[in-house]
């Protein structure tokens, strides 16, 4: 006899609303979405010759020696496979899927397994395991050719702690075509509630709520701590609770862990005061990593975050402000007569590129920089556009600041951000991407990382429209199509909702934005199929979860945003606010 397990194989949690529950989120009409959620993100894969730390569809699966991927792979005898619904040793509750931040009201619940299969036979059996491994609940049915979705009710503990999921065919053959986790949850009042939801507890399963650190990318715990990533989600945190999503104590205890951690963990470059990038664990201390930098544009970012997210936290400020205080601002400017340098190797060593053009990144170094010295730093193209009209650039500081009003240069911020989003929405107006409601080209790792050619560092790219360096990079010339990376779709939804809600609808419809699951990029590929990276990255995540509770925030409360409301309560940061935008916020 053989198994066979392949054709399109996918994990999906299929999401119902019921009655029973009440209405525990928001007060609309249920959102009816079936939502993909490849879970197995949590657990490293080989495809295509590399490690690329992610799971697809047409990722490589071995279980008991078998290889199973999309296009049928097959074997004699039996065999299965499993997918991690978390990262090693720790686990999801099965009534608390969104993790243990977000209330329970907004929690959906686990209530059952679902195999849909293409013929098959022999015994299909599936098996939940907790984080160490143990068994918690198993159920088997015997198979004929005629199955089709094959159903197992959840009867085992309801706060079980679940750490992957599995399946098997025995002394029997099959093609399962799917494999669903069903799912109980609330009603959502609309796309962008479940899109913050979704994206903040994904986020928030990056972070290690002893350490006071978000780990850089979710699926390596113990690998590259991200310093900026840890004060976006202590700010992200406290607008959840803002939003009505997360307790005060929880906001309270997040901000002032990951406060501790930036004032007594982060290391600091030794001559220039700098941040790193990301770090690594060193002894009983960390140190940059050897593949990231001291940041000028990060240290800006986290401790300006972190500030805010102290305001709103009740959390005192002096000490944060401190760590600006503490660079050396004129060494990084030679005294005032260059930009800020962009920040200095592992080693020490300067950068070869300072933070002078036209954009978020510059003008959120601006707003450090005049906070501490009452001065802007010099700039060398002041003017709009971007460098190279990446996304992420045009709307990063509208995250933590009020962007609407006129810089010290006489641009006038809202009007340019408005201008470079109908530029990126436009990019695919008219063809495959656009149909299904993509665009977006902003700093992402691209769909498909194994077709980028040599080292892999052309997976990660600031993907743009294009500004001054005059050319438009979309990744196609890496992958063979355009990269679309969401998270700017979240971060402009505030002003342009009717544009963004397209974007959302589809990945909720289609699966690929979900309870468990997120996506780092897509793209259609030349073949008109839909391609994505579901890396759940905490600077991607962090950018998207802000984005999209500022567009709630916006939509219930027009400007009422937590970090505009917290910039009014602290001197410091208004300081440096009001030098690089003198115009003000209208």
């Amino acid at each position: 006899m053989r198994t066979m397990i392949g054709t399109r194989l996918s994990l999906l949690i299929l999401i119902t609303s019921s009655a029973a529950l009440g209405c525990r989120g928001g007060d609309s009409e249920p959102v009816d979405y079936t939502h993909a959620a490849l879970v197995d993100d949590f657990r490293p894969r080989t495809s295509g010759g590399g490690d690329w730390g992610l799971s697809r569809l047409d990722t490589v699966r071995i279980a008991d020696g078998v290889s199973f991927i999309d296009d049928a792979a097959s074997v004699s005898g039996s065999g299965g496979t499993a997918a991690a619904l978390g990262r090693d040793g720790v686990g999801l509750r099965a009534d608390r899927l969104l993790g243990p931040l977000i209330s329970a009201g907004w929690q959906p619940r686990l209530v059952g397994v679902q195999v849909s299969l293409d013929g098959g036979g022999g015994e299909l059996s599936v098996r939940l395991s907790d984080p160490d491994g143990a068994t918690i609940w198993s159920a088997a049915e015997p198979l004929d050719a005629r199955s089709a979705a094959v159903s197992f009710l959840y009867d085992g503990d309801e706060d079980a702690w679940l750490g992957e999921v599995s399946w098997r065919i025995d002394d029997g053959w099959g093609a399962a075509e799917r494999v669903k986790l069903l799912i109980e949850a609330p009603q959502y009042a609309d796309p962008m509630e479940e899109t913050f939801l979704y994206t903040y507890a994904a986020l928030s399963r990056c972070w290690d709520g002893d350490a006071g650190l978000i780990a850089a990318r979710c699926a390596d715990p113990d690998g590259e701590q991200a310093p900026e990533a840890t004060a976006l989600f202590a700010l992200a945190t406290a607008v959840a609770w803002d939003l009505g999503y997360v307790s005060g104590s929880d906001a309270r205890a997040v901000a002032e862990a990951a406060r501790a951690s930036l004032l007594e963990a982060v290391p600091r470059q030794a001559g220039s005061g700098l941040l790193p990038e990301r770090m690594l664990a060193e002894g009983s201390g960390y140190t940059v990593s050897g593949e990231s930098y001291w940041s000028s544009l990060h240290t800006a970012v986290a401790v300006e975050a972190m500030i805010l997210a102290a305001e709103a936290t009740g959390l005192a400020t002096d000490d944060l402000e401190a760590l600006l205080e503490e660079v050396d601002w004129a060494g990084l400017t030679d005294a005032g007569a260059y930009p800020v340098l962009a920040g200095q190797d592992p080693s020490g060593a300067p950068l070869d590129w300072r933070l002078g053009v036209f954009g978020s990144k510059a003008v959120l170094v601006q707003i450090a920089h005049a906070a501490v010295t009452g001065e802007l730093p010099p700039m060398e193209l002041a003017y709009i556009p971007t460098w190279d009209g990446s996304g992420y650039d045009d709307e990063l500081a509208a995250l933590l600041f009020p962007m609407t009003g006129i810089d010290s240069y006489n641009n006038a911020w809202q009007s340019w951000r408005d201008g470079a989003f109908w530029k990126q929405h436009g990019w695919t107006q008219g063809n495959a991407a656009g149909e299904r409601g993509l665009f977006g080209l902003s700093a992402a790792e691209v769909a498909e990382p194994w077709l980028a050619e040599g080292d892999g560092s052309a997976v990660y790219g600031d993907w743009g429209v294009g500004g001054h360096n005059q050319f438009g990079n979309d990744g196609s010339q890496t992958v063979g199509y355009a990269v679309h990376a969401p998270h700017y779709a979240a971060m402009a939804a505030a002003e342009h909702p009717d544009q963004c809600a397209p974007l959302f609808e589809g990945l909720l419809r289609d699966g690929l934005l979900g309870p468990l699951n997120a996506v780092e990029s897509a793209g259609i590929d030349s073949a008109g199929a839909l391609r994505w990276n579901h890396t759940h990255r905490a600077w991607t995540l962090a950018l998207q979860a802000l984005g999209a509770g500022r567009a709630l925030s916006v939509s219930r409360a027009g400007d009422d945003y937590l970090p505009y409301r917290m910039l009014d309560e602290n001197d410091f940061l208004r300081l440096g606010f009001e030098a690089a935008l003198p115009g003000g916020a209208p």
